[in-house]
């Protein structure tokens, strides 16, 4: 572990354009950020910003219907960005912010992510049962 790259992930998460919550991640491999990012609205695409945050507008509660979001999550975010850069993110660690939702512990399962660093817990029964059986090796940074 290593808490520079918490740090790291803590000014990521400054730069996010979410009204909600600001969430940062950066993904490691052979002990250096490959890739770093933020949750909220994807570039060049719907602003919450200016258009007002859909969850908000639909009284959709913390961890409920992720789905239903404008933005993405600032673990898909990196993964995202390594692969539109043609970048493995095969046995790679990601350190966030905070505990990773269901839909991005399916996103790191499915992108071969062996560790998870986080800071914040989250109170999701089914994000945290998932994490649970990805073996994805998860552990919280205080």
């Amino acid at each position: 572990m290593n808490k520079d790259f918490m740090e790291s992930a803590k000014k990521a998460a400054e730069q996010s354009r979410c009204l909600r919550s600001k969430v940062g991640a950066v993904l490691i491999k052979n002990n250096e950020i490959i890739s770093e990012g933020h949750n909220g609205p994807i570039k060049d695409f719907i602003d919450c910003i200016k258009t007002g945050c859909v969850r908000e507008k639909n009284n959709i509660p913390h961890g409920e219907n992720n789905d239903i979001c404008y933005g993405v999550c600032a673990e898909q975010n990196v993964i995202l960005e390594c692969a539109a850069k043609g970048i493995s993110c095969l046995g790679g660690e990601i350190y966030t912010t905070r505990q990773p939702c269901s839909v991005c512990v399916k996103a790191m399962k499915a992108a071969g992510i062996k560790k998870v660093f986080y800071s914040e817990p989250r109170f999701d029964e089914f994000s945290i049962e998932l994490l649970d059986k990805s073996g994805i090796e998860a552990i919280k940074i205080d």
